[in-house]
Parts: structure tokens; C-alpha cells; sequence
């Protein structure tokens, strides 16, 4: 009983960490994208592209909320599916 609890605490940390890490990676691909923007003055269709991949970075933090939250709720219950 006691490994299975130490295997399930070790999962749902090892979630955690891939989620810090893509949202380390989301945060450097908006400050890619900030430096990016300066430069685009007259460029519509970059600044349509920039626009584009910003949401698209917000889309995946929006995701990764919800399954920051689904993992919560797994781990109160007690539960480790994938």
C-alpha cells in the first residue's frame, strides 16, 4: 500500500514538473515573440502571424491550467489514471 502511494505521489510530481517546464518554454516564446513585434512596424501579415501565435501560447496555458486543476482533483480522490 505504501509503494503504491509513494509511485502515485511520484507521478502526479512528475506532472507538475512537465507543466512548470512547458510553462517556462510558453514564457520564453512570448518574449521571443515581444522582441519579434518590435520590429514590425509596416508588416501586417507578421503582425497578423505574431498575433496569432500569442494566442496560441494562451490557448496552451488555458490547457495546462485545466489539467493542473483535473490533477488536483485526481489527487484528493486518490486516483492515477493518465
Amino acid at each position: 500500500m505504501e509503494k503504491d502511494k509513494t509511485c502515485r505521489d511520484i507521478y502526479f510530481e512528475m506532472r507538475s514538473m512537465n507543466r512548470h517546464l512547458q510553462r517556462v518554454g510558453n514564457i520564453g516564446m512570448l518574449a521571443l515573440l515581444l522582441k519579434l513585434s518590435e520590429g514590425l512596424e509596416d508588416d501586417k501579415n507578421g503582425k497578423r502571424l505574431l498575433k496569432a501565435a500569442a494566442i496560441l501560447v494562451g490557448v496552451v496555458e488555458v490547457l495546462l491550467f485545466q489539467e493542473a486543476v483535473t490533477d488536483c482533483i485526481k489527487k484528493r480522490n486518490g486516483e492515477a489514471d493518465d
